[in-house]
């Protein structure tokens, strides 16, 4: 088992409550394959512990035709 420790931030907006914020550290990302704008979600188990779940992945969208460019 890897651990990946990481450190709460704050995020303060103008006019906003300050938020806590958490990233995804790089190793994470990759050791879970992880992918740009994949639907992840976090499920409470309890005060010490998450739950990560990925969305279904759903079916990828034929590929459109690409027009050729006229210069």
């Amino acid at each position: 088992m890897s651990h990946y420790p990481v450190r709460v931030q704050a995020v303060r907006s103008q006019g906003c409550a300050e938020r806590p914020f958490v990233n995804v550290p790089i190793a994470l990302a990759r050791a879970l394959d992880l992918q740009k704008g994949e639907l992840v979600e976090w499920k409470v188990v309890d005060r010490r512990r998450l739950l990560l779940l990925r969305a279904p992945t759903p079916s990828p969208l034929p590929a459109k035709p690409r027009k050729p460019k006229i210069p």
